[in-house]
């Protein structure tokens, strides 16, 4: 009897203080309504007109009322300055319509000058936020980045929701390489990266090629050819990969620019390394690709349609690398591998001065053109 009195007295004494737990727990003190926030989906950082040494931020805020059953969509531009990047956001907030929330951030956009002057102080400010999306996008725009939150609209689409869709098709297509918050957490000493370049052209917005950075400031570009050789030599194109040769020649004659879809590769990449410093690397890529305009072509056969090919990307891939070499910019992650490989050399040479030097054998092959085309 007395152990069933014992018995009932702990469940009462449990069930006593899980109401008082479930007392104190009860309420949502913490709750952030949607209807209480400022949702900026861009955010653009340039430098200040009057004072280099501040930072310029615009963004597009949500004018959205989110209490509609059947809302319109719009939005308004907000620009501060300050003191940093950090300074200038908490600026922007004080001027903000509700608390400002970048949960929701799509794009990350730099203005070409502040993207000389270096982006991880801006991109800093949003690995500390836990609400920011990984997959907010970066871009550099030509010119200021407040002229492209200005647009507001291109066509019937906020400019958030067109740039959105513009850097997801480009990626795709293997016009620009993935470049998310995610893909640009530390700076590599062996490994420069680049990202999507953009232009405002009669108030329309065209992807002009690749930011190229090292470390974290942008050091030059890659026109949109470029950088789709670029990606290709790098073994970074997506599933999709159009490209389109000019002026090729055949018996001395100008014929139609070639087309040509990328159906399977192969990569053979090699860095050897001297003890005087001297880096050679070679890349040969072979290609099997899908002829897509046989106007021209259809008389010179295969072999000769393969030649020309192989002839025309190897002549550009080759240019693309020597312009890369003058820009400084060791995209194909050459410092990498003698990280790995080399390391005694590597820890004696200045890679600055170096990487210009290096001896860059590259071929493009196209050993087979699948059917779809007769020749």
């Amino acid at each position: 009897m007395k152990r069933t009195t014992s018995w009932y007295i702990l469940i009462r004494m449990r069930v006593l203080v899980a109401c008082c737990m479930l007392l104190l727990l009860t309420g949502c003190w913490d709750q952030k309504l949607l209807r209480d926030r400022a949702i900026p989906y861009l955010i653009a950082f340039d430098v200040e007109k009057e004072d280099e040494r501040k930072v310029h931020v615009a963004a597009t805020l949500s004018d959205t009322p989110l209490t509609e059953k059947d809302p319109k969509e719009s939005n308004v531009v907000s620009t501060a300055s300050g003191k940093s990047a950090f300074d200038a956001i908490e600026q922007l907030k004080d001027k903000s319509p509700g608390y400002l929330s970048l949960s929701r951030i799509r794009g990350i956009l730099f203005g070409e000058d502040m993207a000389r002057k270096g982006i991880n102080e801006a991109l800093d400010t949003f690995y500390w936020d836990p609400t920011v999306s990984i997959n907010s996008r970066i871009s550099v725009i030509r010119g200021r980045g407040e002229d492209f939150i200005r647009l507001q609209k291109i066509g019937s689409q906020l400019i958030s929701q067109y740039y959105e869709k513009l850097i997801d098709n480009a990626e795709k297509n293997t016009v620009v390489p993935p470049t998310h918050l995610q893909t640009k957490t530390i700076v590599d000493p062996g490994e420069d990266f680049g990202v999507p370049l953009l232009s405002i052209q009669d108030d329309q917005i065209v992807i002009d090629g690749l930011a190229l950075f090292k470390d974290e400031k942008m050091i030059g570009t890659l026109k949109k050819e470029e950088g789709m050789l670029y990606l290709l030599m790098k073994d970074a194109f997506s599933n999709d990969f159009r490209y389109t040769l000019n002026n090729n020649e055949t018996d001395g004659k100008l014929v139609s620019p070639l087309s040509f879809e990328l159906i399977k590769s192969k990569r053979k990449y090699k860095v050897k390394a001297e003890d005087s410093g001297q880096v050679n690397v070679t890349l040969t890529m072979h290609l099997k690709v899908e002829i897509l305009n046989e106007e021209g072509y259809i008389s010179m056969g295969e072999e000769n349609v393969k030649k020309m090919l192989t002839q025309e990307l190897t002549k550009e891939a080759r240019k693309v690398i020597k312009k890369m070499q003058k820009q400084n910019f060791d995209g194909l992650a050459v410092g990498r591998r003698l990280i790995a490989y080399y390391p005694k050399v590597w820890k004696k040479i200045d890679w600055n001065e170096q990487y210009p030097k290096a001896k860059f054998d590259i071929h493009i092959v196209v050993d087979k053109l699948v059917s779809g085309i007769h020749l």
